[in-house]
C-alpha cells in the first residue's frame, strides 16, 4: 500500500506536467490512430469500388509460360508470340502475302531526293488460351461475317479479319494462312531468326470495326483485345507476353507487385490509374503515420525526461532513505504507463471522429466509390499501441535506472 500511496503523491506533484504533456500526447495519439485506420480503410474502399464497377482485372507480362501468373491466382487469357502474332508475315494458300509492319525506310543519300512515304498498317493478332480465354469469344459473336464462321476452339485454328484475309487471297472457310517471322522489320530489337513458320486453318471471318465499336461503347465489358486475327495453339506453346486475368482488384495488385519484385517486365495492366491511386494513398498515409508515431514516442520520451529532471531531488531523498533504484523507477514508470492508458483510450475515441472526416473527404474525392468508403473501428490497433508505448516506457526507465544509481546524492541535497 505504501508504494501505491507514493505513486499517488508523486502524481499529484507532477499533475501540471501530466496534464499538459497528456493533452499534447492525446492529440498526436488520436491523429496517429486515425491515420492508421484510414491507411487500412481507404484501400479497402477503393478495392471494393473497383470490384463493384469493373468486370475484369488483368496484368500482361513478358513471360514465356503461365506459371508466373497462375501461381499468383490468375488465369491465362491471351498473349502474343513474336514472329507469329506480331512482327509477322501473313501468307495465303495462293502465295500472296502481306507484312504486319512495313520495313523501316532507309534515308536517301541525296538530300534533294524526295523520300517515298510508306503506309504503315499493323496487322497484329492474339493467341487465345483454350479453356480460359476462348470463353470470352461469345462477346464478339456479332462481329463474325460469312455463314458458318466461328472463333477458334482447337489448336491450329484461326479467325481472321475479312479484309486482311482478302489481301492474301483467303476468301473461304477451311483455307490456310501461314505466319512467318518478318525479319525485314527493323524497328524491333527482338531476335526473329529462329522463329519457325506456323500454318493455321481459317474457321471464321470477322469485322474488326464492329469489335472496336463494342469496346469503345463499353470498354469494361470486353476483356479480349481487338486483333486482326485470333489463333489457338497447344497450351505449352512458348509465348512472348501473356495476359492474366484475376478475380478481383486486390489479387491483381498483389500479383502485379509480386511480378515486379521478381524482375518480370509488365507491359500493361487494367485498371492501372485506379490501382496506382491505391498505392499512392497507402504510401502517403504510411509516411504520415510514421511521422506521427515518431512524434508520439518523442513526446513520451520528453515526459519521462521531465519526470527525472523535476523530481531529481526527491529521487535522491528516496535513495538516502534506502529505496532501491528499481523501486524508484517503478514509481514513475507506473505513472507513465497510466498516462499511456488514459491517452490511448481518449485518443482512440477522438480518432473515430477524425476517421469519419477522412472517409467523407475520400468519398468526395472519389465520388464513384463514395458508398464504399466505410470507417471501421479496430480495437486491436489501440491495444497494440498501448502495449508498444508501455514497452517503450519500460525501456526508458530501465535506462534511467542507471542514472538514478549514479546520482550524486549529496550534491542534490546539501543545499536543502
Amino acid at each position: 500500500m505504501k508504494i501505491f500511496k507514493l505513486i499517488w503523491l508523486e502524481a499529484k506533484f507532477l499533475r501540471r506536467t501530466i496534464l499538459l504533456i497528456g493533452l499534447i500526447m492525446t492529440a498526436f495519439v488520436a491523429a496517429f490512430l486515425s491515420v492508421i485506420s484510414v491507411l487500412l480503410d481507404v484501400p479497402e474502399g477503393m478495392y471494393a469500388g473497383l470490384d463493384e464497377y469493373l468486370n475484369y482485372f488483368t496484368v500482361t507480362a513478358q513471360v514465356a509460360g503461365t506459371d508466373a501468373g497462375t501461381k499468383l491466382g490468375g488465369e491465362a487469357l491471351y498473349g502474343s508470340i513474336d514472329g507469329i502474332t506480331r512482327y509477322t508475315v501473313l501468307t495465303g494458300k495462293s502465295g500472296a502475302s502481306i507484312r504486319s509492319h512495313p520495313p523501316k525506310q532507309e534515308e536517301s543519300a541525296d538530300p534533294e531526293e524526295e523520300a517515298v512515304q510508306l503506309v504503315a498498317n499493323t496487322f497484329s493478332g492474339s493467341r487465345i488460351f483454350a479453356g480460359t480465354g476462348d470463353r470470352y469469344f461469345e462477346d464478339y459473336a456479332s462481329a463474325l461475317r460469312i455463314s458458318g464462321s466461328r472463333f477458334p476452339s482447337a489448336p491450329g485454328e484461326m479467325t481472321i479479319n475479312r479484309s486482311v484475309a482478302a489481301m492474301i487471297g483467303v476468301t473461304k472457310l477451311g483455307q490456310t494462312v501461314t505466319l512467318s517471322a518478318d525479319t525485314e522489320y527493323k524497328e524491333t530489337k527482338v531476335d526473329l531468326t529462329e522463329v519457325e513458320e506456323e500454318t493455321y486453318t481459317v474457321v471464321g471471318f470477322m469485322d474488326n470495326s464492329a469489335i472496336g465499336t463494342m469496346k469503345t461503347k463499353n470498354p469494361t465489358d470486353y476483356v479480349l483485345p481487338n486483333s486482326y486475327f485470333y489463333i489457338m495453339t497447344e497450351n505449352d506453346h512458348p509465348m512472348s507476353t501473356i495476359c492474366f486475368s484475376f478475380p478481383d482488384s486486390r489479387t491483381q495488385n498483389e500479383a502485379y507487385l509480386s511480378l515486379v519484385r521478381s524482375g518480370v517486365k509488365i507491359t500493361s495492366r487494367s485498371p492501372e490509374r485506379q490501382i496506382d491511386n491505391i498505392s499512392l494513398a497507402q504510401a502517403f498515409f504510411a509516411a504520415v503515420s510514421l511521422v506521427l508515431g515518431v512524434m508520439v514516442l518523442f513526446i513520451l520520451y520528453s515526459l519521462i525526461a521531465i519526470f527525472f529532471r523535476q523530481r531529481k531531488s526527491q529521487i535522491c531523498r528516496l535513495k538516502l532513505l534506502g529505496a532501491r533504484g528499481r523501486t524508484i523507477a517503478a514509481v514513475y514508470c507506473t505513472i507513465a504507463i497510466g498516462i499511456n492508458f488514459i491517452v490511448t483510450v481518449i485518443g482512440a475515441a477522438f480518432s473515430m471522429l477524425f476517421n469519419l472526416y477522412f472517409m467523407d473527404l475520400c468519398a468526395s474525392l472519389f465520388d464513384i466509390f463514395s458508398n464504399n468508403f466505410v470507417s471501421h473501428f479496430r480495437p486491436i490497433i489501440p491495444a497494440l499501441l498501448f502495449v508498444g508505448l508501455s514497452a517503450f516506457t519500460i525501456l526508458l526507465f530501465l535506462f534511467d535506472n542507471r542514472r538514478i544509481k549514479n546520482t550524486v546524492i549529496a550534491q542534490e541535497v546539501r543545499h536543502e
